[in-house]
């Protein structure tokens, strides 16, 4: 029995589509805050491999790919831990990006019968094999 698609999952995905932009705007910030190539390489790097990664994320999220589930889980501990480690510092986005991934891991957690799954199951007007083949032998 396949579990019922809810929004729980597409909910988490659209968070990290907005981790995502946060990210991206650091990517098009590295060139023009640093004068060294070293400096700018290494925040694209940094900046621009969790852009990859939250965006994937995303996406298998979205549709429900079982090897999303716990790569979002693990990015969303680290948004709980990001979160409470600055939440003293005042207009940062570490507070929100904490209550969006204790968030995360709730409804993903509360949802991973969604992700068991990773072949779609057949259509449910179809015949199932063993019917077919006694329906043959009854013949």
């Amino acid at each position: 029995m396949s579990a019922r698609r809810t929004v729980a999952p597409d909910m988490v995905g659209c968070c990290f589509l907005l981790y995502a932009g946060t990210l991206f705007f650091a990517v098009l910030r590295a060139p023009y805050v640093y004068r060294e190539g070293a400096a700018v390489a290494r925040d694209l790097a940094i900046f621009g491999g969790l852009f990859v990664l939250c965006t994937l994320i995303a996406a298998g999220l979205f549709q429900r790919r079982s090897l999303s589930w716990f790569p979002a889980i693990l990015v969303s501990l680290a948004a709980i831990v990001a979160g409470a480690m600055a939440f003293h510092i005042p207009d940062t986005a570490q507070l929100p990006a904490g209550v969006l991934g204790a968030t995360g891991i709730v409804l993903l957690w509360a949802r991973r019968a969604e992700f068991a799954e990773s072949a779609p199951s057949p259509p449910a007007s179809a015949p199932a094999p063993d019917a077919a083949a006694a329906a043959i032998d009854a013949d």
